[in-house]
């Protein structure tokens, strides 16, 4: 493959500083629902003509929640017995995202505060979530002044270092179409 010297175009932005959302979630996975909140706030900033880094929090409030309904015991629990299986659960995650004509980095950590929940007494079946690490990267070049690829990896990991990686392409005809794949 012969590569050009253009480059994409991309100029950061001269408006729109900030960006806000809202996320609202049911996961439901066997006997556990996980339903909440997630505000996110992010802020964008210009570094260079063609580069832009930019930086977001997000707090989510989540309800963890055991489907009493659907559960089966074969003998008697005084803890899952209860009809009160559920628990509100605050957390923060963070990320920092720097996008250029080249390619793009970013990172973000989420579940900050590790929080916890237990159901039953004090010291009893306490779970905590995990923070997890994620780190992304990207480069744009151009084949031909009309098709561009970018190659990606992704690189996810918990603090136990269980380390999972996604690898990906894709290829872009005349910034209209694009097509790709992932590993």
């Amino acid at each position: 493959i012969r590569l050009s010297d253009k480059r994409l175009p991309f100029e950061a932005t001269e408006y729109g500083h900030v960006g806000l959302g809202v996320h609202i979630f049911d996961d439901r996975r066997g006997l556990l629902n996980n339903t909440g909140l997630q505000f996110t706030y992010a802020y964008h900033d210009k570094i260079g003509l063609k580069e832009q880094i930019s930086f977001g929090l997000t707090m989510s409030l989540s309800q963890f929640r055991v489907s009493h309904k659907r559960m089966q015991l074969f003998e008697p629990d005084q803890y899952l017995n209860s009809e009160r299986l559920w628990v509100l659960i605050p957390d923060f995650n963070f990320g920092i995202y720097y996008i250029s004509q080249y390619g793009y980095l970013g990172a973000s950590v989420s579940n900050l505060l590790k929080s916890s929940f237990r159901f039953g007494p004090i010291g009893e079946n306490e779970f905590r979530l995990q923070r997890n690490y994620n780190i992304i990267g990207g480069y744009r070049f151009m084949v031909t002044s009309d098709i561009s690829m970018e190659p990606s990896l992704q690189m996810k990991t918990t603090e136990q270092m269980l380390f999972q990686f996604d690898l990906a392409m894709r290829m872009y005809l005349r910034k209209d179409f694009w097509a790709g794949f992932s590993y």
